[in-house]
């Protein structure tokens, strides 16, 4: 199933739904792994909420680099293109 993506959706967001799809793998289990609640990555999934930096470095960990951290923050990937 194709859907639109959200407005305020981030990169890392449909990369880490694809990981946790790709791997069967549940938010709750995965944030369990990342010390938050399943809800909370559920949130980060749709859009509605991103970790902080930090956070979003244990992500990218988690998944061994297939989710980087700046793909939670495009402005940061903005800024880097244009210096």
């Amino acid at each position: 199933m194709v859907t639109a993506p959200l407005p305020n959706r981030t990169p890392g967001a449909a990369l880490l739904g694809a990981f946790l799809e790709g791997r069967r793998q549940t938010q709750e289990a995965f944030g369990a792994a990342v010390g938050v609640s399943g809800v909370t990555v559920h949130r980060w999934v749709k859009g509605k909420a991103r970790p902080t930096f930090a956070t979003a470095r244990l992500i990218e960990r988690s998944t061994g680099g297939t989710v980087p951290a700046v793909t939670f923050f495009p402005e940061l990937i903005d800024q880097q293109e244009a210096a």
